[in-house]
């Protein structure tokens, strides 16, 4: 399992840690302060803004293949690489026999 590109392992380590710096009871508050500033954050507007550019980058190489009309190109391509292998097999054919 993965969260935020951390392993398991690695998140029952930051975990012993922070009750070993923090101890039992300012860790319960610690984590309570932590989860109303992530619920703050997420919630914001810049936070949208940075969702809404990161998902319209995301999809831009998508998006400029489209107007560029590579899916066309790319099939036209294929169609003709198809004609040409046909070609190719029918000049490959093997030479009739010399019959004695």
């Amino acid at each position: 399992m993965q969260l935020f590109n951390i392993g398991f392992l690695e998140i029952i380590f930051i975990l012993l840690l922070a009750v070993v710096v923090l101890g039992p009871k300012d860790l319960a508050k610690t984590g309570r302060e932590l989860g109303k500033f992530i619920r703050r954050v997420t919630r914001s507007d810049l936070w949208n803004s940075l969702q809404d550019t990161y998902y319209e980058v995301e999809n831009l190489p998508r998006k400029l293949a489209e107007e560029a009309g590579a899916d066309e190109m790319r099939r036209e391509v294929e169609k003709i690489k198809q004609q040409a292998e046909g070609l190719f097999k029918e000049d490959e054919s093997p030479p009739a026999a010399d019959q004695p």
